[in-house]
């Protein structure tokens, strides 16, 4: 049952409500200003998918109480960002983290300048696994390659001289094996 004081009490938490998004919204235009600072892309503004014209949309379709991220999927961002094409990824507690999918909820409640550091240390390690991989894959096509070499010259030493004379090969392994290939 409605009482007396009901309507007062709604408008009161309404206007609650909307103070406390306001601030929110400043927070996330803060930290995705320092993501887009970070990852060299700058914008005007973002606004939630399904919002109203001119308006930043219902925080609540980004903001689970269950869940420890905030969905920044349902963002949407002016093309002018080109987020999509840049995809921020950084190493946060030993995990890969997209900023253009989730960022920590706890974010919301931390000092600017500790997002910051956290942001650009983990693009740092991030970049810095990435290179490791690279090296990696690179160290492995290097090691495949010797292997391949090692054959061909095993090869090469089984041949007869009339073998190798048909081959018109001598010494270059190489040949043989872009000729196998």
């Amino acid at each position: 049952m409605v009482k007396k004081g009901d309507i007062e009490k709604r408008e009161q938490l309404s206007k609650e409500l909307e103070l406390l998004d306001e601030s929110i919204s400043d927070k996330l235009d803060n930290i995705f200003h320092i993501i887009g600072d970070v990852f060299g892309f700058t914008f005007n503004f973002w606004y939630i998918d399904g919002a109203e014209e001119g308006e930043l949309g219902d925080l609540s379709k980004i903001i689970d109480r269950r869940y420890d991220g905030i969905n920044v999927e349902s963002v949407i961002w002016p093309h002018e960002c080109k987020i999509s094409e840049i995809d921020p990824v950084i190493i946060l507690q030993n995990d890969e983290l997209g900023l253009s999918e989730t960022i920590p909820k706890r974010w919301l409640f931390e000092d600017l300048e500790v997002i910051k550091k956290e942001i650009i240390d983990g693009k740092a390690k991030f970049e810095l696994e990435e290179v490791k991989k690279k090296k990696a894959l690179a160290a492995k096509k290097e090691t495949a390659k010797e292997k391949q070499e090692k054959l061909a010259e095993s090869i090469v030493s089984k041949l007869t001289p009339e073998e190798k004379k048909f081959l018109k090969l001598k010494k270059n392994t190489t040949a043989l094996v872009n000729k196998v290939k």
